[in-house]
Parts: structure tokens; sequence; C-alpha cells
């Protein structure tokens, strides 16, 4: 059986924690930079992969600037569209059809249509970026079924590690120097820990057995409405850190920013295993960052 596997966007939040993963499940892992291969460059791709072959590409790689892509949406066409296209063009033309093809895209091809969305939910998104990981859903798909290239899109959301700050660490090192935090909660969604995810998709997609197709993996949420309000993120935080709750202040405004965010896009999973309680994985994350466990 062959134990090697492509990860593209290995430097980012997600594929850092996938290479470990892969790693210490025995796999062998060819890890490109962006120097190495561009994926937007369509002829780089198609030569990596002339010699490149792997039982499993990963494709992390993505232009995460939301804001940044109202303003410019060439970046994000280039790699989070064309980019994904590119790679599955590659593996169809050199008939890679023992290698499967994992996409990572997010809630963000959803918009404000529905409060939850299933696998099989038709994508509406409302700026460029969710836009951009929609089309480049739609090519991965088109040239895979082409191509008989078994592949699994994994949609996620509101993803947190060591690796970057995100909006997990704004509250908590916010909070921890005694400062009032203000949390929307009117932006519901599911957070996820990159670490749970990367290890969910090695230990459940990265072989042939799956059947190719959509895939939505989040950390769990009790409870009919299946999401967490960036608000009630934030009172988990300080629970857990020991902060009075009255530093975090109940904002009802949208998220600000250049680009519109989805006010509900709460993904629910029809086609997979769960990942752990959000809670659970928030807690053993702050514990290990800013505090030792109690």
């Amino acid at each position: 059986m062959n134990t090697t596997a492509i990860v593209l966007g290995a430097s980012g939040l997600l594929g850092t924690e996938l290479v470990r993963e892969l790693a210490l499940c025995g796999w062998e892992v060819i890890a490109p930079t962006h120097t190495e291969l561009n994926i937007s460059d369509t002829k780089a791709v198609s030569d990596f992969f002339a010699t490149h072959t792997s039982a499993c590409v990963i494709n992390a790689a993505a232009h995460i600037g939301v804001d940044a892509s109202e303003l410019d949406p060439l970046p994000a066409w280039q790699v989070n569209a064309l980019g994904a296209g590119n790679v599955a063009r590659a593996l169809m033309q050199g008939k890679h059809t023992r290698t499967k093809l994992i996409q990572v895209s997010t809630n963000y091809v959803f918009g404000d249509a529905h409060e939850q969305y299933t696998e099989n939910d038709r994508p509406d998104p409302i700026n460029v970026y969710g836009t951009t990981k929609k089309a480049g859903e739609e090519l991965v798909e088109n040239y895979c079924r082409v191509g008989t290239i078994p592949y699994a899109i994994i949609r996620t959301s509101w993803l947190y590690s060591p690796l970057r700050e995100t909006y997990v660490d704004k509250v908590a090192t916010t909070i921890l120097r005694g400062e009032v935090f203000q949390a929307a909660d009117t932006h519901w969604g599911n957070l996820t820990s990159a670490r749970d995810l990367a290890s969910a998709i090695v230990a459940s997609r990265v072989t042939l057995e799956e059947p190719s197709g959509r895939y939505h993996m989040v950390n769990s949420v009790a409870g009919a409405r299946g999401g967490v309000s960036r608000y009630g993120i934030a009172i988990c935080i300080a629970d857990t850190l020991g902060v009075p709750r009255d530093l975090i202040k109940k904002g009802d405004t949208p998220v600000l920013g250049l680009a519109v965010r989805p006010r509900h896009a709460i993904l629910v999973s029809n086609m997979t295993p769960t990942l752990p309680p959000w809670e659970e994985s928030l807690r053993s994350y702050l514990h290990s960052r800013y505090q030792s466990p109690k």
C-alpha cells in the first residue's frame, strides 16, 4: 500500500496539523512550500504531479483574507478557485485514479438563506472569499468526476490553533488583561479545533474506501440549533480561564469588515462522525496555552 501523502498549504493553520498527524500515523509526507509549488501556476502543478505520486493529496492551501479579497479579488480567485482546479486537473490528466483528493473548504460557501446547512444544501455565498471557495469546489468535483478520481470536499468553520492568533486568542488575551471584550451574539457557526479536524481527516478520509462527495467536519454542538455564537464562545473562554463574565459584553451588531459575513452558517453533518464537543476541545486548548489545568 502506498503510504505517501502530499499536503498543499502545509505551513498554514490546518496544514501544519495535517502534516503532524500524518507523520504520527506513519505516513510519508511531501509538503512543498509555496515557493516550491505555486498552485495557481497551471504548468507548475501539472509538472509536479507528473513526477510525484501518492495515495492522497490534501489541498489545504487557501487565500483566507476575507476582507482583503473584497478590495482585490484576484489572489483569492487564483488560489481558492484556479489553484484547486489546477490540482484536480493535474490528477485527472496524469490518470492518478488511485490517488484520493481532499479539498478543504468553508462554511462561507453559504450565506443567510437558512440557519443550518447540510452537505446537500446549495451553496449561496455572499462575499468574494466564499464565492471563490465555491468555485474551487465545483472545479474539483468536475475534474474528479471526469477523471474518476476519488475525492472528498471537507467543509469546516471557525478554525483555531496555536499557529496564529484567532478569535479565541483575541478574547483570551483581552480578558486576561482585565479589559472588556464585546462579543457579537448575532453570528453563529461552529468553532473547530484544527488539531481535531486534522486527526479526523487522517483517520477517516485519506483512504480510498470512503465514497466521494462533500462532508461537513466540525466540533459537535449540543442542542437543536447545532451551532454557537461568538458571544457563547467568549463566555466559555471566560469561565475556563476563571475570569469574571462581566468582562464579556454582548453585542447585537454584525461583525464589522469590508466583507459581509453570514450571520448563520451552521454546518450540520449527516455523512460523517462528529468531532469532539466544542467546549471540551476549547477548554483543553485554553488550559494548554494560557494556564495549567486545575
